[in-house]
């Protein structure tokens, strides 16, 4: 069955429910005819929910669906009689006890209770007090749970909320419970989306420790919730970072990639600091800017003809409309037009703005070069004099086409993809040891996570044994026919799409939950990256060529930066 799962749409819709206090067969918000009598709604988040909220709606939206106002839970706030507070907040005791002042302090005339799905067992005591606490006793109108722990970055892309898993799932120091409880929150957000998609998984994990740790926490959040009501049977990938320690490092050339490498991202809004020190702030949505939907997968030579041909477009039509308007001043469709062209001219500067930061960025760190060269590196045609001219060896450039020394953070970030892809019997192993000789007698912070990867990855091609006994496996490249490069993971899931049994796919561990019957089966493969994933994997695995619909999912979202920061300081807290 081929079925078009929104996760943004699914979360949207929720929220939109939430907001408006209808009652739902899975939510435990009763109906309540005082709804219509209750005109102010304040909505009520603390710093996760907000983040979770942020990519959905803008402050406009959450107005237009009955939000009058939107606070802090742990901001001062005053009295406001005629209004319900909507409190959509994680599940946790400084909440409660929040939630117990504000109650006694009779903030609002009644309250709703929302909080992120899971609430654990021992959440509840603390609720019933703050329940009992009420007076009238019925000032607490409904309770519920949303499964919504998770960032949503468009249709078909979530995260967690949390930061340096990769990091902190590595660490030598970590003791077993504060790792097992890291994979639980990683498992609430999977868990989440299967619940709000109404999914019923099964599980392909890879053979390693943590992703079958997770693989068992989703089960019993799954199994444990009395909401979960399947709708259709998917297969849910569960990669693991260290088996692919490439896509991080690649220099990316699409318009998104270069926007999360360049500038800094966070779901649906992107920010930067100019040369005049100014902060800029833009929103990238979709569902609202017509050229973001159109070109974010594009190359990004692509990108300044496609704004280009949008300006020229926008001015014939404003000078159109403005003759109209001129003619016929009671013309109230030119009118109209006028308004939209105006959101269209300010959605036209935006990544005007946004491509000139990136072209600055290109100029000064020679990504054009460091992309082209991160390709050949693993498709395996090393172009040597290249990468030594880019790296200030080669002294005999050609001084006609002069290629400047690139930063030293992207040298050791090529030196790192020079070490995982080549292999020390080929000749280029000796460009190799160069490099890092060279690079070694400067001071570079993340010359640390060079050092990691050296001391932790083989160069052997990779089988189940190795992938499932060492911590790391080998990352040699494969190209695909037709000379088209595909990542490690993009690869394994071609070949189950295939239904090809490859060695790196028969080392997967595949369970699924009891259900009983079991759901209609769905195209759709849900892909989830442990320890981080990256813009260059998103594109790849929802390619519009793909032969399967894929949602992707990833503890964070990596940029080359934090990859090796982490990696860096791993490697520091072995000395």
């Amino acid at each position: 069955m081929n079925r078009h799962f929104s996760i943004k749409r699914e979360a949207t819709d929720r929220l939109i429910k939430l907001f408006s206090l209808k009652n739902d067969e899975d939510d435990l918000m009763p109906e309540n005819d005082e709804v219509s009598e209750t005109p102010w709604k304040i909505l009520v988040l603390d710093t996760h929910t907000k983040q979770i909220l942020s990519p959905l709606f803008t402050p406009n939206q959450l107005h237009q669906h009955g939000v009058t106002l939107f606070v802090d839970i742990d901001s001062l706030r005053s009295p406001l009689p005629l209004t319900a507070g909507l409190y959509f907040l994680t599940p946790t005791n400084p909440n409660i006890s929040f939630i117990q002042t504000d109650i006694s302090s009779h903030l609002y005339d009644s309250c709703y209770l929302s909080f992120l799905y899971p609430t654990q067992s021992e959440f509840f005591p603390d609720l019933a007090r703050a329940v009992a606490s009420c007076t009238p006793t019925d000032y607490i109108k409904g309770v519920s749970e949303e499964p919504l722990d998770f960032l949503t970055y468009d249709h078909n892309f979530f995260s967690t909320r949390l930061t340096d898993t990769l990091f902190n799932l590595l660490r030598p120091d970590v003791d077993s419970g504060a790792k097992d409880n890291l994979l639980k929150q990683i498992a609430s957000s999977l868990a989440s989306v299967l619940l709000l998609l109404g999914i019923h998984p099964i599980f392909h994990s890879s053979p390693t420790e943590d992703s079958q740790s997770l693989t068992r926490h989703v089960t019993s959040f799954l199994q444990s919730s009395s909401s979960h009501r399947p709708k259709y049977q998917c297969d849910v990938f569960i990669f693991d970072r260290t088996t692919d320690f490439v896509a991080p490092l690649l220099h990316p050339w699409s318009y998104f990639g270069l926007i999360n490498e360049v500038l800094q991202f966070s779901p649906a809004r992107v920010c930067w600091t100019d040369k005049e020190s100014k902060t800029h702030v833009e929103n990238l949505n979709g569902d609202t800017d017509p050229f973001w939907s159109e070109h974010f997968r594009a190359s990004f030579e692509a990108i300044g003809p496609a704004v280009k041909k949008c300006w020229d477009d926008y001015t014939a039509e404003s000078e159109s409309v403005k003759r109209s308007v001129q003619q016929d001043q009671t013309n109230d469709t030119a009118i109209k037009k006028l308004d939209s062209l105006t959101d269209t001219k300010e959605n036209l500067d935006k990544h005007t703005l946004i491509a000139a930061e990136i072209t600055n960025a290109i100029k000064t760190r020679q990504l054009d070069v460091l992309s082209t060269v991160s390709e050949n590196i693993v498709r395996g045609t090393v172009n040597e004099d290249e990468v030594r001219q880019i790296a200030g060896l080669d002294e005999s450039s050609d001084p006609s086409h002069p290629i400047h020394r690139a930063d030293n953070a992207d040298l050791v970030r090529m030196l790192s993809l020079l070490r995982l892809t080549v292999p020390m019997s080929s000749p280029t192993s000796a460009l190799v040891s160069s490099l890092e000789q060279s690079l070694s007698a400067l001071d570079i912070p993340s010359f640390s996570a060079y050092n990691y990867i050296k001391r932790n990855t083989t160069h052997s091609a990779p089988s189940p044994e190795s992938t499932t006994s060492g911590r790391f496996s080998s990352f040699i490249s494969k190209i695909a026919p037709g000379g088209q490069f595909r990542h490690q993971h993009q690869r394994i899931l071609n070949d189950f799409v295939d239904n090809k049994q490859s060695a790196e796919l028969r080392a997967f561990h595949v369970s699924s939950p009891p259900v009983h019957p079991p759901p209609p089966p769905s195209d759709t493969v849900v892909v989830f990256e442990l320890g981080g994933g990256t813009v260059a994997e998103y594109l790849a695995f929802t390619a519009k060529d793909s032969r399967r619909k894929v949602i992707y999912g990833c503890s964070e979202l990596l940029t080359a930066s934090s990859f090796l920061d982490q990696l860096t300081r791993l490697e520091n807290l072995k000395s």
